[in-house]
């Protein structure tokens, strides 16, 4: 189903070359600079399992390794055309991966894609997935809830391996993978609310590379159980900004909470990881942990964290 992603105009105020990718409902802007010459590496492709027929293979002398000179932004019109057919192609497959290793993993475990509660975590799922599980079980929702954000973070550090760009942006949705060498501006829309499109979060470098998320209980097709206008998470792993979006989101009513809830879901502690076979527990608490949140109801704004409005 088509939507307008009017969000996405000026989207770095000319900072980025940039494409826009689609398979199935997934449909992603990739905003890229690059400033040195780059070669992918097979040896840094995304892992799906040695003998696994989704993994895009690109020999490390693959004649569509990414050789644009030293400066892609002076670059001309041919070579940025190179590039951009390139990337195109490469994202394209890799996104079909990533989102065949989701769907494979969903048609045998049927809860996966319907649950509103975490699910046991699965040491031998594919990446995206496990991914998306432990963004759950910190957040305490449904592995759905962390989709966006997942295939993001998963196509964007594809991306990165292969090209080495100076930064990339990966937007699915309106949920970010961030990675960036200057800060950036993300616009803040909250549908009918007085303050949409009016504030921007600004992302230092330091957080970089992160993600950044916004759900909503007034606009657009993800569930909700609240009634912000927006509830934006931003956390180093952008499966967790989803998920974390989510939970805050499901939590606020009331304009009279939103201080409250902001800094609650900042202050918590995370659920244990005791058996759920996941990694150690300082990995888990830096990726996983809300680092900043910013809410917007009606023409109310709180925020708490690693929030720099501007």
């Amino acid at each position: 189903m088509y939507r307008d992603r009017f969000y996405r105009e000026g989207m770095g105020s000319g900072r980025f070359r940039s494409i826009t990718i689609s398979e199935g409902e997934s449909d992603l802007w990739i905003g890229w600079n690059m400033h040195r010459s780059a070669k992918m590496s097979d040896t840094r492709a995304p892992q799906y399992g040695a003998d696994d027929t989704r993994a895009p293979q690109y020999g490390a002398d693959d004649t569509r390794a990414a050789q644009y000179g030293a400066d892609d932004s002076g670059t001309d019109d041919s070579a940025a055309a190179e590039l951009a057919t390139d990337l195109e192609q490469k994202s394209s497959e890799l996104l079909k991966g990533i989102r065949r290793a989701i769907q494979d993993y969903g048609a045998t475990h049927p809860d996966f894609f319907t649950s509103l509660v975490p699910l046991p975590f699965d040491t031998e799922s594919a990446e995206p997935v496990r991914s998306m599980l432990r963004a759950a079980w910190a957040a305490g929702v449904g592995p759905m809830a962390a989709v966006a954000g997942a295939i993001a973070e998963a196509l964007g550090r594809a991306l990165q391996d292969c090209f080495q760009f100076d930064e990339l942006v990966i937007e699915n949705g309106g949920d970010y993978w961030i990675s960036v060498k200057e800060p950036l501006a993300v616009r803040v829309y909250g549908g009918l609310s007085s303050l949409s499109g009016k504030v921007s979060v600004i992302v230092p470098p330091a957080l970089a590379p992160c993600g950044l998320a916004c759900s909503s209980g007034t606009v657009g097709p993800s569930l909700s159980f609240g009634k912000a206008d927006a509830a934006l998470v931003i956390a180093r792993d952008a499966a967790a900004a989803d998920a974390w979006a989510t939970a805050l989101g499901n939590r606020l009513r009331f304009q009279q909470d939103l201080a409250a809830e902001v800094e609650a879901i900042i202050n918590l502690e995370l659920p244990p990881l005791s058996g759920q076979g996941l990694e150690d527990d300082n990995s888990y608490t830096r990726t996983c942990k809300p680092l900043g949140a910013l809410v917007i109801m009606a023409d109310r704004l709180a925020a708490c964290g690693a929030i720099q409005l501007g």
